[in-house]
């Protein structure tokens, strides 16, 4: 995957300054996720119907 997200960077030759900008972004999304998913104290999985 990270070798096709090169290429599509190489290919659509975006800035260096832009494809950290979206680095960061990624970085921040994911890391708010991992807080909420260990806030709740689960990861997002569907409920159990018991």
């Amino acid at each position: 995957m990270p070798g096709l997200f090169a290429f599509m960077l190489g290919q659509l030759e975006i800035s260096n300054l832009t494809a950290i900008f979206l680095a960061l972004v990624a970085l921040v999304f994911v890391g708010s996720f991992a807080v909420v998913s260990l806030q709740t104290g689960e990861l997002i999985k569907p409920p159990k119907n018991d």
